[in-house]
Formats: C-alpha cells, sequence, structure tokens
C-alpha cells in the first residue's frame, strides 16, 4: 500500500508527461472520424453517430448531434468549427461545439470527406466525384470550385487564405496543389495503385509534404508534389491520418492500432504505439506530449495526461459514478469515478471470493471527475470486484483480467 500510495502521489505532484498510449473510453460501437482538443480538458469527437464533446480529458463523452454520419472536423478557433458528413452535410459552432448549426442546405447531396478552415472567413469542403466547395463568408454561403478531377478527394489541408492541398481516389494516389484560392490546381496523376487518405504539411521549407494512404503508403515530396520519394512504412496497413507538429516530429494514425512517429521530418518512421485492434482515422495534439487518438468501435485513447488518481473540475458531474475501461483488461484498466459533492471515499478490489486486493483510495476527495490506472499484472486471470464508498453512494462492479 505504501509503493502504491506514493505513486499517486508522484502523478499529482510531479505533473510530468507519460508518454504511454492509453485506451481511456469508448463512445458507444461508433466509427469516429474526427477529434479535435483545444485543451487538457475540452475536446470534441465528430463520427458515425453524429458529434460528442468531452469536458475531463476524454473519459466522459456528452452526445451534442445525434443521427447524422460526419467525416471531418475544422476548428480555425477555440470557439468556431466546422463538420462535414454524407449527404452534404455541413455544420457550424460558435461556441466551442455546444451547439451547432448546419450550414449549405442545397449546395450538395454528394458525401463530405474532409474540411479545412485556414481561418475564421475562408473555408473549403471535399468529397467524392472530385468535389470541392469553397465559402468566403464563414459559412454563410458556400459555391461549388471546379477541381478538374472526377476522383474521391479524401482530405484537403489549407495552410492559409489561398494555399493548398488535397489527395485521395479510388484506386490510384492523387495529390493537388493550390496557390490562387482553389481556382486551378496542381495535379500529380497515377503515383502507385493505392488510395491517399490523407496528408500534413511540414513547416521546415516551402513545398514540403507528406502524404499516407493504404497498403502502409507514405510519399514525401518537398516541391508541392512535383517529385515525390517513398518513405518506408514498419506497418502494411492502411494509414489514415497524419500530423506534423514542427519541421521534425510527426504522427501518422493507422488501422490496427498502429500509432507511428517520425523525428526527421518523416523520412523514417517507427511504431510509438499498437494498444488495440481498432481502426484508428484521426488525432489531436495540444502540444508536442498531449495528444488524443479515435478509431472504429468508438475507441479514444490517449497521451501526455498521466492516468493517476488526478481530479478534473471543469464541468461539475451531476451524479455518483463508477466504471472502468477496458473490461476485460490485460494487464491494466483505467477505473474512473465522479463526486457529486466533497466526501470520504474508499475504492477498493476484492477477489472473487471477497478477499481484499488492493485499496486504492482512502481519504477526503473534492467533487470532480476521477480517475486511477489499476495495474493486475500480479494477479491471477479471473473476475474481481470493484467497490467504491462514499457517504451517500455505494457501488460495485464487475472487472474481468485476461491473460
Amino acid at each position: 500500500m505504501r509503493k502504491l500510495t506514493f505513486y499517486i502521489f508522484f502523478l499529482i505532484s510531479s505533473n510530468l508527461s507519460n508518454s504511454q498510449w492509453v485506451q481511456i473510453a469508448t463512445i458507444g460501437n461508433y466509427d469516429l472520424r474526427g477529434v479535435k482538443f483545444f485543451n487538457e480538458h475540452t475536446g470534441i469527437v465528430v463520427g458515425s453517430g453524429g458529434i460528442w464533446r468531452s469536458t475531463n480529458s476524454g473519459v466522459n463523452w456528452t452526445q451534442i448531434l445525434a443521427g447524422e454520419n460526419l467525416n471531418g472536423l475544422s476548428f480555425p478557433d477555440a470557439n468556431t468549427g466546422y463538420a462535414v458528413g454524407d449527404s452534404g452535410k455541413i455544420y457550424k459552432t460558435i461556441n466551442g461545439g455546444l451547439n451547432w448549426e448546419q450550414q449549405g442546405i442545397g449546395v450538395t447531396t454528394k458525401k463530405l470527406n474532409s474540411v479545412s478552415f485556414p481561418n475564421n472567413i475562408w473555408g473549403w469542403a471535399v468529397g467524392e466525384d472530385g468535389l470541392i466547395l469553397h465559402t468566403y463568408n464563414a459559412g454563410s454561403n458556400f459555391v461549388v470550385q471546379n477541381s478538374g478531377v472526377g476522383y474521391n478527394i479524401n482530405y484537403i489541408q489549407m495552410i492559409d487564405d489561398h494555399t493548398g492541398y488535397i489527395c485521395g481516389s479510388v484506386n490510384e494516389e492523387i495529390f493537388g496543389f493550390t496557390v490562387n484560392i482553389g481556382i486551378n490546381w496542381l495535379w500529380t496523376f497515377y503515383m502507385g495503385g493505392n488510395i491517399l487518405n490523407a496528408l500534413s504539411y511540414i513547416p521546415v521549407s516551402g513545398g514540403a509534404v507528406l502524404a499516407v494512404g493504404s497498403n502502409g503508403r507514405i510519399r514525401k515530396t518537398t516541391n508541392n508534389g512535383i517529385n515525390w520519394v517513398v518513405a518506408t512504412s514498419p506497418v502494411n496497413v492502411s494509414l489514415n491520418n497524419v500530423v506534423f507538429l514542427d519541421g521534425s516530429t510527426g504522427y501518422i494514425a493507422g488501422n490496427s492500432g498502429y500509432i507511428l512517429k517520425t523525428t526527421n521530418s518523416g523520412l523514417n518512421w517507427t511504431v510509438d504505439a499498437n494498444v488495440t485492434t481498432s481502426n484508428f482515422k484521426n488525432l489531436s495534439f495540444i502540444n508536442q506530449t498531449t495528444a488524443w487518438v479515435v478509431g472504429t468501435g468508438g475507441v479514444v485513447i490517449r497521451t501526455g495526461i498521466p492516468v493517476g488518481i488526478s481530479n478534473s473540475e471543469n464541468e461539475m458531474p451531476q451524479d455518483f459514478e463508477l466504471k472502468n475501461y477496458p473490461n476485460p483488461f490485460n494487464p491494466t484498466t483505467i477505473i474512473s469515478f465522479s463526486l457529486h459533492e466533497n466526501s470520504f471515499v474508499r475504492l477498493i478490489i476484492y477477489d472473487v471470493i471477497g478477499n481484499e486486493i488492493q485499496t486504492l483510495v482512502s481519504g477526503e476527495l473534492k467533487k470532480g471527475y476521477y480517475e486511477i490506472l489499476f495495474d493486475g499484472s500480479s494477479l491471477a486471470s479471473g473476475l474481481y470486484y470493484c467497490r467504491i464508498e462514499t457517504r451517500s453512494f455505494k457501488k460495485t462492479i464487475k472487472m474481468v483480467l485476461t491473460k
């Protein structure tokens, strides 16, 4: 117990980053395709079931918009954001994702895959059959731009209100570059036999871009797509999203739970994590070490915020709660609980016959959301119970350890 207590105290007092990627939540069984966090507390996720919002670092999620199949997300600032999806749906928020209103009604019924707003006024959305939509008035009106191609466009990144990149296709790798707000595009056609799913501008010099796609495809250009080199991928799975934090460090999210990392501008890549079998679709960094990744099966994973007995008071819970994820687990699981009032709390792990295995918490806690990492490495596979007791609330949940 002394060792455990010290470990919890260390996580709270040191405030050091934890490079470990940890699965912290699931949002139903939805296919999550876009994520944006503004700080360590507040974030937005979009996917096959709509839009969700978290105020406690991604542990709990509240559905804001239901019934839509959304594929992309862009926030030019912390208040203003846009989400796009099937049947030409475009939604806008001006209050950090608390409320969303539909925009561009009737402009198209085609599927929209990606959206990019480099500022609050200018924005673009792209989709199937070469569709490009442009707004010059913060989404009040959208007009169709001529892409010059009939291929599916999967991703767009505008780095300012004139310059940007797009990629996609069905069975060829295509890449487009514009310097005149999308009026004209310089295209690179028929590169290999894969699909490009996403790209990222590399802020190292003008014209450096890295694109990723099917079968582990990683392509890099340093002259806006005129010439390309193919980087060696450590995995042969579909790579779905890429982000560069600076001119050297970048991350890729891919299928089968893979996260790749580079520290030399995309020339070499290594596996940074492989924590689940879900297909990762999108990732969001708030600094060099803190990020969230989302994907199929509603999975949400996180790095950079230590999983300890940490409290988030950003939004107060309305009730008591106790749960753990993942479950079954091997060998670690995150136990999360919420208190809607200050209380003395005991959190205890028991085996199947009622023997006390470990006391995780025993003391006064303030109201708020809490989470703690439980490590079952020293325990045998089987059924265990986690019980919380407060002054006015008691609950027991089952946890299954599988090795």
